[in-house]
């Protein structure tokens, strides 16, 4: 049989997606492949009754998973609520191919909503979006992923250091990004109106802390870098 990890990934994965269960029940190969599941535990799975298969109380599970990755996209999320709301931009995600991936493969969620949140803002054409997005993404893989551009200083040579991330987005999101959180963590405020983002840039630098301990993510130094810096 295939190991018990296996299988309890793809009964989150069916609990979470419903149409998901659906092509796995019905035999619809992609979806059969992607479990990597032996024929003995399909047998299980068709054997079992599926409103047990998709049963979450008061959609428990699901609403702590998208919870979970909701608390690192606060901003993008929240604006996407009063913006888009019809886009669903939380709530698509436990169908998106990015979550199945990283279900799949013990895949970190908040890289997976990175990715799925970069697809859909690009569909969507929200521009005070796309650039709450860019910065929310922009800080989960700092909190979780050294630069890939990192390359190690010579003797006598100044680098920007693998914990340290540049980011550029139109100028006046991040003071943006701090009224909207201040409006986020206080109770019954309303989100400020969406500025005007100009066509100039401000570099933002994301710098990752080391963790308190172990299990703990990194935490992070957000601040806006003057122009004389960055050039």
């Amino acid at each position: 049989m295939t190991s018990h990890r296996e299988l309890q990934r793809t009964l989150l994965r069916m609990q979470l997606d419903v149409s998901f269960a659906e092509r796995v029940l019905a035999g619809e190969p992609a979806a059969v492949a992607s479990t990597r599941l032996q024929a003995a535990d399909l047998e299980l799975l068709h054997a079992a009754d599926p409103r047990a298969i998709a049963a979450d109380a008061n959609d428990a599970r699901r609403w702590q998973v998208l919870g979970n990755v909701a608390r690192e996209f606060a901003l993008s999320t929240g604006w996407a609520k009063v913006a888009l709301p019809k886009a669903q931009l939380l709530e698509s995600f436990a169908s998106s191919p990015e979550l199945h991936t990283a279900l799949a493969n013990e895949g970190r969620l908040p890289l997976a909503f990175a990715e799925y949140a970069t697809r859909r803002v690009e569909e969507l054409g929200d521009a005070l979006l796309t650039a709450l997005t860019r910065l929310e993404s922009a800080m989960a893989r700092a909190r979780r992923l050294p630069r890939e551009d990192y390359i190690a200083p010579q003797p006598g040579e100044l680098v920007l250091a693998s914990a340290a991330h540049l980011v550029e987005l139109p100028s006046g999101t991040l003071a943006h990004a701090d009224e909207m959180r201040t409006s986020l963590d206080t109770e019954g405020a309303h989100l400020p109106p969406p500025p005007r983002l100009p066509d100039t840039t401000e570099t933002i630098l994301i710098l990752a802390r080391p963790a308190p301990s172990r299990y703990a993510l990194p935490e992070l130094h957000v601040e806006r870098l003057e122009p004389a810096v960055t050039t």
